[in-house]
């Protein structure tokens, strides 16, 4: 029968819509089918996290579309210390179901990473270069993903100083 409907890729004959964040063929601008599943629609949204300022507190973002990485900047400013033994700490927070991998540059030199098992918490400390000088700098930190995927938000804490 030639007036019979074909089925789209997110949207079947007998559906009145098309899947949630579809246009019934595709994923809708920024949208993501991260699960593979058309029946549930295009139920991810990426973030705009790269090259954000993280200066305080918590931030989260997350790894969609998958291969995507996440680049967050983050200043530290010298603090004088009587004992030279200031430490900051950036603890990441993973989703279940995805393994990330977080990696600190300063001035292009990698200083530390850490790797975090799906659903587990792992921290990142970094002790004070130097007592005699300014160590003032901005870090760039690398939020990327080794195995899995999620939909669901990572998760990264700061705290301390140099």
């Amino acid at each position: 029968d030639v007036y019979k409907r074909q089925p789209l890729p997110y949207q079947g004959c007998d559906d009145a819509e098309p899947a949630a964040g579809t246009d019934g063929t595709s994923c809708l601008q920024g949208r993501y089918d991260h699960d593979f599943d058309p029946a549930n629609g295009c139920e991810a949204v990426g973030d705009d996290i790269d090259e954000t300022r993280f200066t305080s507190g918590s931030i989260e973002g997350t790894i969609i579309p998958e291969g995507d990485v996440d680049k967050v900047l983050v200043p530290l400013a010298d603090r004088w210390q009587l004992f030279c033994d200031a430490h900051f700490e950036l603890t990441l927070t993973a989703p279940s179901g995805l393994d990330l991998e977080m990696s600190a540059f300063d001035d292009g030199r990698r200083i530390a990473q850490v790797e975090v098992a799906g659903g587990g918490s792992e921290p990142m400390r970094l002790g004070e270069p130097s007592c005699a000088q300014n160590d003032s700098t901005t870090l760039e930190v690398i939020i990327r993903a080794v195995d899995g995927r999620s939909s669901d938000p990572w998760i990264l804490e700061r705290a301390g100083s140099w």
